[in-house]
């Protein structure tokens, strides 16, 4: 089994540039960061990556970025959910690390959003990257 590293951007405000040589000479496998979110900062992210020969996990948050309008219904963010999952896709992700929904609704409404997402993907290929895992990774956060 091999033991890949990644380098998570979350909370990081300066230019991720700056960290890709870093990331790069420390032996890590790539980076996780939140998924750019127009067409021209992802084409600038994939650039990135290939020139550093980084791997990549998207980070996609469902409506908003980390504090969702609170009147965004769970429809509407599972359309931003399917929306952005097909972004990310262009950039070949290792994995996508979903952060969905709205944690000030209630615990039923929560729970059947959940399931609603899951069955909305069970028999696409919603989730599906074009990038295969070949091996069983393991990521360590640093």
């Amino acid at each position: 089994m091999q033991l890949d590293i990644f380098r998570s951007l979350w909370g990081h405000r300066g230019d991720r540039r700056s960290i890709f040589g870093d990331v790069r000479e420390a032996g890590l496998a790539g980076i996780e960061a939140r998924l750019p979110l127009t067409a021209d900062e992802r084409a600038a992210l994939l650039r990135d990556l290939k020139e550093h020969e980084l791997d990549y996990i998207a980070i996609v948050f469902t409506d908003n970025a980390v504090l969702p309008d609170q009147r965004a219904t769970p429809a509407q963010h599972l359309q931003d959910l399917d929306r952005k999952l097909g972004s990310a896709a262009d950039l070949s992700p290792r994995f996508i690390n979903v952060l969905a929904g709205n944690d000030r609704w209630p615990l039923a409404q929560q729970v059947s959003s959940s399931a609603r997402r899951s069955s909305s993907h069970e028999n696409t290929n919603s989730f599906a990257v074009s990038k295969p895992i070949e091996r069983d990774p393991c990521i360590a956060r640093g």
